[in-house]
């Protein structure tokens, strides 16, 4: 066999060398009809995971006091902002999946054309900071593709706003 894979015996339902692995599953009884839990699965090891579990958002890394931070910090241009530091990805997606959430409320399927040309934008200004900036003293740090991806997400709030008055304008 190609790839240095080896031809499996034949099947023989009837041998005995065959181990079946059941996991964690309990054992049947056929004359009782009963299910018996594993040992490990007690109802006390579960009984207060609930409470003590994160909330979804923070477990997700989302956090909406930063979102809104970053998002002024965008629209105001303060880009030797202290909250531009620590970009995240999460905001830039809602507001693009928001943009295509818009666009789809006004009967345009546009959410590959908005993910595409994002992705396009992103690595061009990825490409001509990186360029501008290559002359530059070396004490500036260079800005990655992730940062501009975050930052043409957040550039993409005016694009809603727009969205939103074309959605509620009459026509």
């Amino acid at each position: 066999m190609e790839f240095g894979m080896k031809q499996p015996n034949s099947f023989n339902s009837n041998s005995s060398n065959v181990e079946w692995y059941s996991g964690a599953a309990g054992t049947y009884n056929p004359s009782s009809y009963q299910y018996a839990p594993p040992p490990a699965a007690s109802a006390t090891a579960y009984s207060n995971s609930f409470e003590d579990e994160p909330p979804l958002l923070e477990e997700l890394g989302i956090d909406i006091p930063s979102i809104l931070l970053k998002t002024k910090a965008i629209l105001l241009h303060q880009m030797k902002s202290d909250t531009l530091d620590d970009l995240d990805f999460g905001g830039a997606l809602i507001f693009l999946l928001l943009l295509g959430g818009l666009h789809l409320l006004l009967g345009k399927m546009h959410f590959g054309v908005l993910l595409g040309w994002s992705v396009v934008q992103s690595v061009v200004l990825w490409f001509v900071v990186n360029q501008i900036a290559s002359n530059e003293a070396a004490e500036h740090r260079a800005l990655d593709l992730y940062s501009c991806c975050c930052i043409v997400g957040y550039g993409m709030l005016p694009l809603i706003v727009l969205s939103v008055g074309v959605l509620l304008t009459p026509k």
